[in-house]
């Protein structure tokens, strides 16, 4: 594993056992900076069409969006290295290499899994950018 060891949740460790017994190609969806798992409607395009999708949150998310606002200080405190520990847990929990979907900083973290060698095939959606890059590139000559 890369980092230091993560935990998985009782959901997601729930989740990646359907997915190894299922037998079908996983895809696992990041999500962005502050959000919960958003990816349903997605989830289920790919389940329709033979895959077998996973939306595990970011260590410690909360189940709802009112855990989420009465508890504000869970999404604190956590390194870009430790989310991207936790994801690749979930995925080296797996029984076949993912297909990696993120969007936003979700995008980043399935950029640095894919770096990783953890992912089969790597989609970013619109990934915040690497430490000293900038969305506003100065012109060059």
């Amino acid at each position: 594993m890369w980092g230091a060891q993560t935990e998985l949740d009782a959901r997601t460790t729930q989740e990646v056992a359907e997915v190894n017994a299922s037998g079908r190609p996983p895809v696992v969806f990041i999500h962005g900076l502050w959000l919960l798992p958003s990816w349903d409607r997605w989830a289920q395009v790919f389940e329709d069409n033979g895959y077998a999708p996973l939306t595990p949150g970011w260590p410690d998310d909360p189940e709802t969006v009112e855990e989420a606002k009465a508890h504000p200080e869970v999404f604190a405190d956590k390194t870009v290295g430790q989310v991207a520990d936790h994801y690749s847990a979930v995925i080296e929990g797996l029984n076949q290499k993912p297909a990696v979907i993120g969007q936003s900083f979700g995008g980043l973290l399935a950029q640095m899994v894919a770096g990783r060698g953890l992912s089969a095939a790597t989609v970013a959606i619109d990934a915040a950018p690497f430490r000293g890059e900038s969305c506003r590139c100065p012109s060059r000559p």
